[in-house]
């Protein structure tokens, strides 16, 4: 028994000799860490920083979806005539945009004029080369094994989210503050939050740009 799993792994081993599947393993890989990293930061940003409700803010996460539905539907439409990575490059140009836009949030930032557009831009970004990095992954792979193919995209995603998580900027929860009612101690709360936001947006600007790089060769 043993003997068949490792016969079977070692089999399935050979979908990373393939440098466009890896390269877009790699890249959703890059994306599930941003994603994740961006909306844990983004949600306190919203919620402690512009003083959000619980339900204004998860209202306020719904131009993200419909960024990833714009960009799924635009990048379907595009791979139908261009090669995959013709897509997925741009793509991720357009996430890494809207990471730096958001690297530039500060304390006084608006959302309607600031975080809104970046977030949407990103979430743009993401559905455009998601669709294109799955299609390269399954790209000339046997129908047997397609389902693994697909499910390495997923946990490569999911396994980036986690890792995404850990690399976010160290958690402001052992600086909350006290008693919100003092105003320097709201501020320094706030002002660390809107730095962690700040570091997380440009710390993902130069792997998507690689990883665009990369998937455009």
């Amino acid at each position: 028994m043993t003997e068949s799993h490792i016969v079977v792994w070692a089999r399935h081993t050979t979908l990373f000799r393939d440098r466009n599947r890896s390269g877009a393993y790699a890249t959703m890989l890059f994306v599930g860490a941003g994603l994740v990293g961006t909306f844990y930061l983004l949600t306190l940003y919203l919620q402690e920083v512009l003083r959000f409700s619980p339900v204004r803010t998860g209202l306020s996460s719904l131009p993200f979806s419909a960024g990833i539905i714009l960009g799924a539907g635009i990048s379907s439409k595009r791979v139908e005539r261009l090669a995959p990575r013709a897509v997925a490059g741009p793509g991720l140009v357009v996430g890494a945009a809207g990471m730096f836009w958001l690297s530039m949030l500060s304390v006084d930032s608006s959302y309607a004029t600031h975080v809104l557009p970046a977030v949407f831009l990103t979430s743009l970004g993401l559905g455009l080369s998601a669709v294109a990095m799955t299609l390269t992954a399954v790209h000339g792979v046997s129908e047997e094994r397609a389902g693994v193919t697909s499910a390495v995209v997923n946990m490569a995603q999911q396994l980036g989210a986690a890792l995404g998580l850990a690399y976010s900027p160290p958690s402001t929860a052992a600086s909350t503050p006290a008693n919100g009612r003092l105003p320097d101690v709201y501020s320094t709360w706030a002002s660390t939050i809107t730095s962690a936001a700040r570091s997380n947006g440009a710390g993902w600007v130069a792997p998507w740009l690689m990883s665009a790089s990369s998937v455009a060769r």
